[in-house]
């Protein structure tokens, strides 16, 4: 480094240093340089103006009104009070800010409570008879319209209901023979000509017999009912039955006035109070504009500031008052040298509040993420394929990559955990575009040549354990085979990829591979279609050959796909 770290102790290189040292790899000495380039004290101005707006407030209530409440008699009288009320409020709010301004507005983050803008007033009021109920306090019931009965809901007004024993079809099984309209007779004694057609040696036979009881119609009239109804119980066949909301009285309470027959209109002055800010920096630097204007918070302004923010004037016009504000804050400002690119980096306050790195991660990292990528270019996945081992150039890059958190957390897919880092300027959206394109492609790449001979192993394998179960297990049943060796297959695959996980724990250190196990996992499952297409050639491959021998040895015809 240019500085050593004992000097920039307690200085803002060593604050930016202590910064990327979380998020990048440990550094090399030629990678990063740091110096100050400059220190001054920003002048920032505050202006915060409070307006206060007021408004007549009316609204209808239940009941009369309370004893310490004055009626005024009329709605016009009550219009003309609220006019006069609102009038006055308006005209006193300009020296109850200003009362308030002397108390409160050295704290240039407070807010003016709407209460201090006006004096506190009872609620102007005016009673009436309830239009509703004309103060009967009761209303004509709106279930019955005041017949105090209504249509019976259990028959629909009929005065009639299906009888229950027959469902209105006025008859019912017939209980002698069940419904079935006849029964079984035995007789035993059998005529010769009985017993001769139906060969019954036994001299005995079932007929069946009509039911007298229905005259073998199954059925019989119900003693229930005559036409297939009986009488509805609700209403006892009246066809109508007392209101139920009303109980039968025609009428209900008034809800318009809670039935105390009287409503009556208040009303009030209402205030409300609205803040609006404005942040003036006296820097010809974009930066310092953009900083106090977008990425501070105004009642952080402040926390940055050497000295309390100090109250310089207020301004009161009506019912508007503007306060304007001071403070200085400390600048401070760092170049930083990531290879051949300087970056400015400005600090604010007394604690260096950095709000701008301008990319300075993204450019350490950036020679690492172009080797990711150059290597990625020159490893096609043929070649990775004859090539790729616990030492091959794109592991090793691989492992330089992730080294650094950021990369780490870009191979995660942390988006959560990226947005900090993207607020602050550390990362730029491009590079972990980039960063993540490249991570894609590199996992398949390390993947697969790991995977794909031991996958050609395996269905070779089973290739030779099908020739196998073919030809000597001749009492299994075609389905004892394919499900046995079904599972050898998932049992081999199974450990493959325990295998190919050991692996790439040993290429990249358990460390990096807890980190990349997602991205390994979206390829893994791609390629879980292997043992698949491995146990199908298998399978056609001994027949194939099966069937070539017997037509050559045995003169068998030639197929190329089993036949039904």
């Amino acid at each position: 480094m240019a500085t050593t770290r004992a000097g920039l102790a307690a200085t803002l290189p060593y604050k930016i240093l202590a910064d990327i040292a979380l998020l990048a790899r440990e550094l090399e000495a030629h990678e990063l340089s740091i110096r100050l380039s400059g220190q001054e004290n920003l002048s920032v101005g505050l202006v915060v103006q409070h307006a206060a707006t007021f408004s007549v407030a009316m609204e209808t209530r239940k009941g009369p009104l309370s004893p310490n409440v004055e009626d005024l008699r009329s709605t016009a009288g009550l219009r003309t009070e609220l006019d006069r009320r609102l009038a006055r409020a308006r005209q006193e709010a300009g020296e109850r800010m200003e009362q308030w301004a002397g108390e409160q507005a050295g704290e240039y983050r407070s807010l003016l409570p709407p209460e201090r803008c006006m004096r506190e007033a009872p609620i102007a009021a005016v009673q009436e008879v309830c239009g509703a109920c004309s103060g009967r306090m009761r209303v004509t019931c709106p279930g019955c319209s005041g017949a105090q009965r209504v249509t019976c809901g259990g028959c629909g007004g009929r005065g009639r209901v299906n009888c229950p024993q027959c469902g209105g079809a006025r008859s019912v099984p017939c209980w002698s023979c069940g419904g079935r309209g006849s029964f079984e007779k035995i007789e035993r004694e059998l005529s010769y000509g009985d017993r001769q057609a139906t060969m019954n040696q036994e001299r005995q036979l079932v007929r069946q017999v009509p039911c007298t009881s229905c005259g073998a119609s199954g059925r019989q009239s119900c003693s229930s009912c005559g036409d297939g109804t009986v009488t509805c119980n609700g209403c006892g066949g009246a066809r109508e039955v007392n209101c139920p909301h009303c109980g039968a009285s025609g009428t209900v309470r008034c809800g318009h006035c809670a039935a105390t027959g009287a409503i009556h209109h208040a009303g009030w002055i209402r205030c409300a109070v609205s803040r609006g800010i404005r942040v003036d920096v006296t820097s010809p630097n974009a930066e310092d504009q953009q900083t106090f204007r977008e990425r501070v918070s105004f009642d952080q302004i402040g926390a940055l500031a050497s000295s309390a923010v100090r109250l310089d004037r207020s301004e009161r016009a009506g019912g508007q008052l503007t306060l304007y504000y001071t403070a200085s804050v400390p600048l401070e400002c760092a170049e930083a040298t990531a290879g051949a690119q300087s970056v400015p980096i400005r600090a604010y306050g007394l604690r260096r509040e950095i709000y701008n790195y301008h990319g300075l991660v993204g450019k350490l990292l950036e020679p690492d993420l172009a080797s990711l990528e150059q290597s990625l270019r020159g490893h096609s996945l043929v070649h990775s394929l004859f090539r790729g081992s616990a030492g091959s150039t794109l592991a090793g890059v691989m492992k330089r990559f992730l080294a650094s958190e950021v990369n780490a957390l870009i191979a995660e897919g942390a988006t959560k955990s990226i947005e900090p880092h993207l607020a602050t300027g550390t990362l730029i959206p491009e590079y972990i575009q980039r960063a993540s394109a490249a991570v894609g492609r590199a996992a398949p790449r390390l993947y697969s040549p790991l995977v794909l001979p031991m996958a050609a192993w395996v269905t070779a394998g089973i290739t030779a354990l099908f020739w196998i179960v073919r030809t000597n297990f001749f009492r299994w049943t075609p389905n004892e085979k394919v499900v046995t060796l079904m599972a050898i297959a998932g049992v081999s695959w199974f450990a493959v990829e325990a295998r190919v996980q050991s692996r790439l724990k040993a290429i990249l250190g358990p460390a990096i591979y807890e980190r990349m196990k997602g991205q390994f996992a979206s390829t893994r499952n791609r390629y879980r279609l292997l043992p698949v297409a491995g146990f199908a050639f298998a399978w056609y491959a001994t027949f194939l050959i099966f069937r070539l021998i017997l037509h050559f040895r045995f003169g068998y015809p030639m197929t190329f796909w089993p036949q039904q």
